[in-house]
C-alpha cells in the first residue's frame, strides 16, 4: 500500500486556487511594489529636488486627484476590453510613469508624470478585483480577495518577517488577516 505524501503548507494553498488567480496575485504583488515610491516621494522631491512645501503639496495632491480618476476608469475600461488588458497597460504604463518621472526635472514635469503614475497605477484594483471573481467562487472567493490583499499591505511584510515564521501558516498575530485560516475573516483581526 502506498501512501501520498502530506502536501506543504505552500502546496496546500497553491492547490487550492486556479493558475490563473496566482498569475493576477503575482501582478497584484509587482503593482504595490511600484506604490513604494509614495511614501517616500514628498522626502525626495523637498529634499533632493529642492521644490517648496507648497510645490511637494500641490504634486501629492495631483497623487490624490490620480488615483480617484482611475479606479472608475479601470472599471470601465475592464468593462470594455476585458479584466487582462486593463491589467497590463496598468503594469506597463505604471512601470514606464516611473522610469520617465526619474527622468523629470521641472515641477510641470514632475507634476504630470506624478499624475500618469497615479492613473495608470490605480488603472489595477477594479480590473484584478473583477479578474478574481471570476476565477473564484462561494467560499473560495473570500479566501482569494484575502490573499490578494494579503500582498498588498503591511501583512504581507510581516508575512515574510521571522516572527511570522515562528507563528506557522494559520497566520500573524499583528492584527492583519493572512489568508491562511479556515474560517472567513468576519474582521481584520481573525488571525
Amino acid at each position: 500500500m502506498t501512501s501520498t505524501p502530506a502536501l506543504t503548507p505552500w502546496r496546500r494553498l497553491y492547490a487550492a486556487y486556479p493558475p490563473a488567480f496566482w498569475v493576477v496575485w503575482a501582478g497584484t504583488l509587482i503593482n504595490r511594489v511600484g506604490e513604494f515610491v509614495v511614501p517616500l516621494l514628498g522626502f525626495y522631491l523637498s529634499a533632493e529636488r529642492g521644490l517648496s512645501l507648497g510645490q511637494v503639496g500641490l504634486i501629492l495632491s495631483a497623487m490624490g486627484i490620480g488615483r480617484f480618476v482611475s479606479e472608475p476608469l479601470g472599471g470601465a475600461l475592464s468593462d470594455r476590453f476585458g479584466t487582462a488588458v486593463t491589467m497590463r497597460l496598468s503594469l506597463a504604463g505604471g512601470g514606464l510613469m516611473l522610469l520617465l518621472l526619474a527622468q523629470a526635472r521641472t515641477f510641470a514635469e514632475l507634476f504630470g508624470g506624478v499624475l500618469a503614475f497615479a492613473l495608470f497605477q490605480s488603472m489595477y484594483k477594479p480590473a484584478v478585483s473583477s479578474a478574481v471573481a471570476g476565477l473564484t467562487q462561494g467560499p473560495q472567493r473570500t479566501r482569494a480577495y484575502n490573499l490578494l490583499y494579503c500582498c498588498t499591505g503591511p501583512s504581507m511584510w510581516a508575512l515574510l518577517s521571522r516572527r511570522c515564521w515562528a507563528a506557522g501558516w494559520r497566520g500573524c498575530r499583528f492584527g492583519w488577516c493572512s489568508g491562511w485560516t479556515r474560517r472567513p475573516c468576519s474582521s481584520m483581526r481573525c488571525c
